[in-house]
This record gives structure tokens, sequence and C-alpha cells, in this order.
């Protein structure tokens, strides 16, 4: 496989899991924006 084509696989993979992610970091951002807490927190979900 070309680098082309292994971006393009990472680039959609990326898309298509972002949805589920966006679902399972739901509750933190809620709990976040109560306590008012402006933390710039990066989080990283590893399969």
């Amino acid at each position: 496989m070309s680098g082309s084509n292994v971006r393009e696989i990472f680039t959609m993979k990326q898309a298509l899991e972002k949805g589920s992610k966006d679902i399972v970091l739901e509750p933190y951002f809620v709990i976040k924006n109560y306590n008012n807490q402006n933390l710039n927190i990066v989080l990283i979900i590893e399969k």
C-alpha cells in the first residue's frame, strides 16, 4: 500500500469513529460544564 492509500484509510477510520467517541464523552462534557470547569484537557481514546 502506498502512503496515500494508508492516509485515506486512516482518515476514513477517524471519520467513522467520531460519532461513537462523541457519545462516550458526552457525560464528561455535561459534568465539566455543570461544574464550570474551563480546563483544556485533551482526551485520547485508543482501541
